[in-house]
């Protein structure tokens, strides 16, 4: 979890790149005649939260996590996360901004 929001957090605030992600914001801004693009990029975010649940049911096996995880309410509250962290660099946050947010994230799962 922490190595994905880190990337999610480098990836909507580098620099040669407008900010934010293009699954989330370019979902946000399709207009009706874009609706085979706003499918498609909706597909995506839910590939992303499907590996996301795999790996942590894996972590979950593994007893990496705890026993009463659930790991696609956990996927999904991480993909809800990364993409309110996409929103926020749209907003002007900063990496180091983001970082924070993924430190308090990790803090506040005590996983």
């Amino acid at each position: 979890m922490h190595k994905f929001l880190q990337a999610s957090a480098e990836a909507a605030t580098r620099p040669s790149y407008p900010p934010g992600c293009l699954t989330v914001m370019g979902a946000i801004t399709c207009s009706e005649e874009s609706s085979p693009i706003k499918r498609s990029l909706t597909e995506w975010r839910i590939q992303i939260e499907n590996a996301l649940m795999f790996r942590l049911e894996k972590a979950k096996k593994n007893r990496d996590l705890p026993e009463h995880t659930d790991p696609a309410s956990l996927a999904r509250y991480i993909a809800t996360i990364s993409s309110g962290m996409s929103i926020q660099a749209v907003n002007g946050a900063s990496r180091k901004d983001l970082e924070a947010v993924v430190a308090i994230t990790m803090s506040a799962l005590s996983l």
